[in-house]
């Protein structure tokens, strides 16, 4: 259960980092056959002993008695557009348990969201995670997936980059600390996670746990600098030789630099991945084991980087 709401979350990730129809519908394929959690309220005329017991178990999911029909949360933009969000974990909802606290938790497929959507005329759609990726869902954008013919050594790059540039940054930002902890303690167990989801289908991952070196550097109290080499084989221009994760432990932020390989007419460059999904060209890309060095000099430069 884990394994798929991590795959899941990652497919997230990707859309909201890079918001294709592609990205869209790789979300989609994946998504048919999850459960969602739905926080709800129950009408004003139920039993009021009923709603004390549900009430005392309130914030888990429950068993509904038959004939209750709960009425499901909706949270609304700053322009007054309403959506009905849903969760792929429960740990999603306490994320936002400022702004919503609703009594009850349902568990519901997503197609069954689907359907409660469409009956609710006054919704835009769902909003799925709204307090972390917040990707929204709406009801005509669920389109037959178009087939993308790509060769074998396309699909490694795109598979590649897809972790390099999206899905592993987002997972460091989201998690933080934890993240950085697991990168430093587990290497390419901790990294061979993103991979394996992506090669589910074609069963011809080309990586190993002991392709990846991470090695960690305890710079000062307020900078930790992991330098992760990245797997040689299926090496390409557009992906990356070397990851630099930088983390600041007092400010609770974490600075993630990519040097991303040319080709035989334009050279390496050193992109920054932000927390909001976007990238910054830091321009040429510096030599071979020089990276760390040029990353520390960068932070102490331009301390806005970290």
């Amino acid at each position: 259960m884990a394994e798929k709401v991590r795959e899941l979350e990652m497919l997230l990730d990707r859309l909201k980092a890079d918001g294709s129809e592609e990205n869209r519908q790789a979300l989609f394929q994946c998504i048919q056959d999850k459960n969602l959690y739905l926080p709800a309220v129950l009408p004003a005329d139920t039993d009021p002993a009923l709603m004390r017991q549900l009430a005392q178990n309130g914030g888990r999911e429950q068993v509904i008695p038959a004939g209750v029909s709960p009425r499901p949360a909706v949270l609304e933009d700053n322009t007054g557009k309403k959506y009905l969000p849903v969760f792929t974990q429960q740990s999603q909802i306490e994320k936002g348990k400022d702004k919503i606290n609703y009594p009850l938790i349902l568990g519901m497929p997503f197609e069954a969201c689907m359907n409660l959507l469409q009956k609710e005329n006054n919704l835009e759609g769902l909003v799925i995670n709204p307090f972390s990726q917040n990707i929204i869902v709406k009801p005509e954008q669920q389109k037959e997936k178009k087939t993308v013919q790509l060769t074998e050594a396309q699909l490694h790059v795109v598979l590649r980059q897809q972790v390099e540039a999206s899905l592993l940054p987002a997972a460091l930002f989201r998690e933080k600390e934890e993240g950085i902890r697991k990168l430093k303690e587990q290497g390419g167990s901790y990294l061979m996670e993103f991979y394996r989801p992506l090669y589910q289908q074609t069963g011809n991952c080309p990586y190993e746990e002991e392709d990846f070196e991470v090695m960690a550097l305890n710079i000062r109290e307020d900078l930790t600098v992991l330098r992760v080499g990245m797997p040689a084989d299926k090496l390409a221009a557009g992906t990356c030789p070397v990851v630099i994760v930088a983390w600041n432990p007092q400010k609770k932020k974490v600075g993630y630099f990519g040097i991303v390989a040319g080709n035989k007419k334009d050279g390496a460059r050193l992109m920054q991945a932000l927390e909001d999904g976007s990238k910054k060209d830091l321009g040429e890309a510096p030599g071979e084991g020089s990276e760390l060095n040029h990353i520390l000099s960068l932070i102490d430069d331009k301390p806005e980087l970290l």
